[in-house]
């Protein structure tokens, strides 16, 4: 997708400006995407303390590996 921002930006008669011109578009792209999906993380749902830091269960299989 960042590809086709950048090779539109970069037009039919690329030059050494076009390239930088069309980088900085492609960037700035980027730039926005990971704003947004960093702001996105904020509205995830959270996990309930209590459930967060209880201690994980063994399975009954697997309890005989537990150092005692």
């Amino acid at each position: 997708m960042i590809g086709a921002i950048f090779y539109s930006a970069l037009g039919p008669a690329p030059s050494r400006p076009a390239f930088v011109t069309a980088m900085v578009v492609a960037m700035s792209v980027n730039a926005i995407l990971v704003a947004v999906a960093a702001v996105m993380t904020l509205v995830l749902p959270r996990r309930a303390a209590s459930r967060a830091t209880a201690a994980p269960q063994l399975p009954a299989s697997r309890a005989h590996l537990v150092a005692r």
